[in-house]
């Protein structure tokens, strides 16, 4: 059980750092951006990436108390993005968005279970753009999907990557920030690169699947009959497989038991994102660095009859936490209530830094809001589903459309009124129906020519090892 591993994992810290990968540069300088003019030295930036973290986890009540207490403090000086949502509702897709500002349809990564595509050598990234900026780049990382084979790695100068054998053998919150820190401490003692900002990158896993929250977590938030360690984990492959097919049916009481073992997951990882924070501040290090976290999708727990993520568009899936800290602080921390996307994070951390954002970069940056200015609705379009019917999303303007494959008919869904898109108004306002359906196919590109990734079979069976197999 992850529990009990813990002391044992943390034993481990030194084979873990033994396994950072070296990316190097690539050589072929084609951001087209030089070193900014503007600030004598960029902050650092830390992005910190909640695998699987649902946005409404966020500040919410458990036993009369916040589940989230340290990312409640961090948001109380921060600039807190109510309504923000991902690209996909699965990690690859919507992490490549993320470091390129592209939607699925136009950077190519992501595909299906069995037929995953990668992000091509092609295309500008985030880490590539800062590095030619002078940054040194680094990234923490959980899933292979942020691994050397799937291109999302692109301009990271190191990667530190823990590749899981299964599902339950994950590393864990507490050694992934661990390792964060030890990281900053290198950077900051070497003569090479103290004077260097840096970006980082720090990837948690705890909340993805299997549940199974150490202690004293566990207890707190689990069913009587699960509170003891190890009583219930759910997740396993074989578990995963049989309900993907329908061979297994989980019906409303299991999912609630689920749903509490999930909750324990994230408490337990906000405890440990908060001794980030903490790592940065007695550090002296939290005052001069952009702090962004945010999480790739979320989790469905039962909102629409459904468990797991990667097989549907809403928003259980798509919204998903952001908060930004600036360097200092929010002056004053606030709450912005427009949508914005995930394409929109790397204009934002580029702008912050003073460097310049590349023309391939199609989001917009968050910088005025920032400042306090109100933020517009952007259209937000999601799609590209792992191991579910395929279809695309679009937030636009206080409402939200999904159309499912093959012409079926589409969903419309008033957000403001029913954020739990439980009332479907296509049928009654079908003008609206008519001019989102035009915007989305404005608006969603076709990524033509996607290299599939080239993986050992060790790789493979890894990877069918953590559910993402047929």
């Amino acid at each position: 059980m992850r529990g009990a591993r813990a002391a044992a994992m943390l034993g481990t810290l030194a084979l873990a750092l033994a396994l950072v990968l070296s990316c190097g540069d690539r050589g072929d300088d084609h951001t087209g951006v030089s070193a900014p003019d503007a600030p004598s030295r960029s902050p650092n930036v830390v992005l910190v990436l909640l695998d699987t973290f649902r946005a409404d986890r966020v500040g919410r009540i458990h036993l009369g108390t916040s589940m989230t207490p340290r990312l409640d403090a961090l948001a109380a000086e921060s600039v807190v993005f109510d309504r923000a949502f991902s690209h996909a509702p699965w990690t690859l897709p919507s992490v490549a968005s993320i470091f390129t500002s592209r939607a699925p349809g136009d950077h190519g990564a992501g595909g299906r279970l069995g037929s995953f595509t990668m992000l091509g050598p092609e295309a500008v990234t985030l880490a590539e753009t800062l590095a030619a900026a002078g940054h040194r780049t680094h990234a923490i990382t959980n899933v292979h999907f942020m691994g050397p084979r799937f291109g999302t790695m692109q301009g990271f100068e190191s990667v530190d990557f823990v590749a899981p054998k299964d599902n339950r053998l994950q590393r864990i919150a507490e050694v992934t920030t661990v390792s964060a820190i030890d990281w900053i401490d290198r950077h900051s003692m070497s003569p090479a690169t103290a004077d260097r900002p840096f970006f980082l990158v720090v990837h948690y896993f705890d909340a993805h699947l299997t549940y199974d929250p150490p202690a004293p977590w566990r207890a707190r938030f689990a069913a009587p009959e699960d509170a003891a360690p190890g009583a219930h984990v759910f997740g396993r492959v074989s578990e995963m497989v049989a309900f993907r097919r329908g061979e297994r049916v989980l019906d409303d009481a299991t999912i609630d038991r689920l749903a509490k073992l999930y909750d324990g997951e994230v408490a337990y990882l906000d405890e440990h994102v908060g001794a980030l924070v903490d790592g940065l501040a007695e550090r002296g290090r939290l005052e001069d660095t952009l702090l962004v976290v945010t999480s790739d999708h979320g989790e469905e727990l039962g909102d629409h009859g459904g468990f797991e993520h990667g097989h549907t568009l809403y928003d259980e899936l798509l919204h998903v936490p952001l908060m930004v800290r600036p360097p200092g602080g929010a002056r004053p921390p606030h709450r912005v209530d427009g949508a914005v996307r995930l394409v929109d994070l790397a204009p934002t951390i580029l702008d912050v830094s003073g460097v310049g954002v590349p023309a391939a970069f199609v989001g917009e940056s968050l910088a005025p809001q920032l400042a306090g200015e109100a933020a517009p609705d952007r259209p937000v379009v999601s799609t590209g589903n792992m191991w579910g019917e395929a279809g695309r999303a679009l937030h636009w303007d206080g409402f939200k459309l999904i159309e499912h494959p093959g012409g079926g008919v589409p969903q419309l869904f008033d957000l403001s009124a029913d954020p739990g898109e439980q009332r479907d108004l296509a049928g009654a306002q079908p003008d609206r129906v008519a001019s989102m359906r035009a915007r989305l196919s404005g608006l969603d590109g076709t990524a033509g020519g996607a290299a599939s990734p080239e993986l050992s079979d060790a790789e493979r069976e890894q990877l069918r090892a953590l559910g993402y197999g047929q």
